[in-house]
């Protein structure tokens, strides 16, 4: 059985929410009160943004010095279908879809499941741009 909660605009209780976590959220805007999932959001989305690009421009720079191989078997055969830079966007796409599913089925909030699905693929795409740099480098 479900708690309900009051709301803010819920006056026929004669009880102030002030103090509770069901207070009025549209008060985010403040600076005393500022939600730390806008912030990660930030974060996470950069951390896709940059890491997207490194590996983009590294595979690119990788393809020029020689026989480039995909490491992922999925995106090896998106990129034989579709092309590099449409290939590797469905990669991600792909990425951020087997990303999100388990956290969105641990029933967390769409926020959690974004920063997840951004963080994770940004951060797997940072990886993917160090190997292939330290492929063009020589080392692997």
């Amino acid at each position: 059985m479900t708690e309900r909660r009051p709301r803010t605009d819920d006056t026929s209780a004669g009880r102030s929410d002030s103090g509770s976590s069901t207070a009025d959220r549209s008060d985010s805007g403040r600076s005393g009160n500022v939600d730390p999932w806008n912030r990660r959001m930030r974060l996470a989305v950069g951390l896709f943004l940059v890491g997207v690009l490194a590996d983009v421009a590294t595979t690119y720079v990788a393809i020029t010095f020689g026989p480039f191989v995909e490491g992922s078997p999925v995106g090896r055969v998106l990129i034989d279908r579709y092309g590099l830079v449409r290939g590797m966007i469905a990669t991600k796409l792909a990425g951020m879809v087997l990303i999100a599913l388990p956290v969105a089925i641990a029933k967390r909030n769409r926020t959690v499941v974004l920063a997840v699905m951004f963080g994770g693929v940004g951060a797997l795409s940072l990886l993917a741009a160090v190997h292939n740099l330290a492929r063009i480098l020589g080392a692997v």
